[in-house]
């Protein structure tokens, strides 16, 4: 008898988000969407695409985390536990985005 595999997910996981950042939308630059989405990216430890995109009102940066299928739900849900401590306060989001050289003063408002 062969052992059954670990549960994967069957279709892509989506989770979506954003953050107040104080400053000119000219501050949300190609550079910092893409420095943004890795540092995201890299608190998951699962393969997945971020999208990242800005809208003025000091400026707002909406991110989308899109988990691929056939990742393991347990790496899943361990990567989505990640993503929501990663981004849970304002101090985990500025500690995150400090540790990833993304931003180097506090901006969130």
């Amino acid at each position: 008898m062969h052992p059954s595999s670990p549960p994967v997910l069957q279709v892509p996981t989506a989770v979506a988000g954003s953050l107040t950042f104080a400053g000119d939308i000219s501050l949300c630059t190609a550079a910092f969407k893409s420095n943004v989405s890795a540092a995201i990216g890299a608190s998951l430890d699962v393969e997945a695409e971020v999208a990242v995109a800005c809208e003025a009102g000091s400026f707002v940066l909406s991110y989308t985390v899109t988990i691929a299928a056939g990742t393991p739900a347990a790496a899943t849900a361990a990567a989505l536990a990640s993503l929501s401590s990663a981004l849970a306060t304002e101090e985990a989001v500025m500690a995150t985005l400090q540790s990833r050289g993304v931003i180097d003063a506090p901006a969130l408002e």
